[in-house]
């Protein structure tokens, strides 16, 4: 700078305690150099770099700061962070629609279980039927033959009756006392009455086995009827709880798939307990402030915050969630 002249306004690229240092430890000089000047083979670099990497030497002692320095000139693009805070949780009223969907198939699941529960019961009442009846023809079989042996019984009283009557006249044909004739007599007349009153019991009892025997006859045609309509019934039914089953495996597969995360885990835990305890109805419309489940009026505070759509809203009366129709 010349007497007289205005100071340069531009800041020296290298600042002055730079330069001396430069000037000690740069390729052994003493002489501080010049402000600005560029070292013996570092032409054509910008004059601050060469400058910085002045400072290094042929000791490297000064690398690490020199290189701090050049990453300074140009920082490094550091990537966005990845948002990983969680997904928003899907809103109560995104909730019930979920649930509304999936109660039309609990409704088909409940009423497909009912069936397969219903038709085992109906095969095993018709099975009991039939054996019912096949034991009664078993006591019927037993009652004909007690009436047989009491037929029997009653025909061989009869005939040692006439057998003894028969003795008593031939001994009377002999017999010249009288006393002993009056005798003879009275025991015909009154083993006579025994064969009357036997003859007439012994006909009840043949009237009752054969009423009995044709009563067998009958059922036993009517369980040959029915274990052939059994038959058939057995393997239709088997047929249904087969399709029954498989449509109950895809239901549930559906039910599964429809529910996946969309369905908080508490608000399912008390959906699940509903189907359980209201037959697979754990949802209820709310028209007009009344529950279309038990259609009881709920009060005006259940109406106001399942209108908000906030909560998780069940009747105060039957417990079963509500919602509002769109």
């Amino acid at each position: 700078m010349t007497d007289g002249a205005a100071p340069d306004p531009r800041p020296s690229r290298v600042p002055p305690d730079v330069g001396e240092v430069r000037g000690d430890r740069n390729n052994g000089d003493t002489e501080p150099r010049p402000h600005g000047l560029v070292p013996p083979g570092r032409e054509g670099r910008a004059p601050w770099v060469a400058d910085q990497e002045s400072l290094v030497g042929p000791a490297g002692r000064g690398r690490e700061f020199a290189r701090a320095l050049l990453d300074c000139a140009a920082p490094p693009m550091v990537p966005p962070a990845k948002d990983t805070s969680p997904a928003t949780a899907p809103s109560m009223r995104d909730v019930l629609r979920v649930l509304v969907d999936l109660q039309e198939i609990d409704e088909d699941l409940f009423r497909l279980r009912r069936e397969l529960a219903r038709l085992p019961e109906e095969r095993a009442r018709r099975r009991a039927e039939i054996d019912a009846h096949i034991q009664r023809a078993k006591e019927l079989q037993g009652e004909i033959l007690k009436l047989q042996m009491t037929e029997k019984e009653a025909d061989d009283a009869a005939r040692a009756s006439r057998q003894r009557i028969m003795k008593l006249e031939s001994e009377s044909s002999r017999c010249t006392d009288q006393a002993l004739l009056a005798a003879y007599s009275h025991e015909v007349r009154t083993l006579r009455r025994e064969i009357s009153d036997g003859d007439e019991e012994g006909l009840k009892v043949v009237e009752r086995r054969e009423t009995k025997e044709a009563e067998r006859k009958e059922l036993l045609a009517t369980i040959e009827a029915e274990e052939a309509d059994f038959a058939t019934y057995a393997a239709n039914v088997a047929a249904e709880i087969e399709v029954a089953a498989k449509k109950e495996k895809e239901l549930a597969a559906q039910r599964e798939k429809r529910v996946g995360t969309a369905v908080p885990r508490d608000v399912r835990d008390v959906y699940e307990k509903l189907l359980e305890a209201r037959d697979g109805m754990a949802l209820a419309a709310l028209e007009e402030r009344t529950c279309q489940g038990c259609y009881i009026q709920v009060p005006t505070n259940v109406y106001v915050r399942l209108a908000r759509g906030r909560d998780l809203v069940q009747c105060p009366n039957c417990q079963r969630v509500l919602y509002m129709r769109d």
